[in-house]
């Protein structure tokens, strides 16, 4: 019963990093609009 609980925490744990460290890493060429289709957003997020 604790491996689950281990694998939980350490995937909520993992998640809340790579939210943190995101913006970091993120490409400068995704925030800027140069006329891309609304479809193609969807596969950033």
């Amino acid at each position: 019963m604790y491996i689950i609980f281990t694998l939980v925490f350490a995937l909520s744990f993992i998640y809340i990093v790579f939210l943190l460290l995101h913006p970091l890493f993120s490409p400068p060429r995704i925030h800027h609009h140069r006329g891309n289709q609304p479809q193609q957003r969807l596969h950033y997020h």
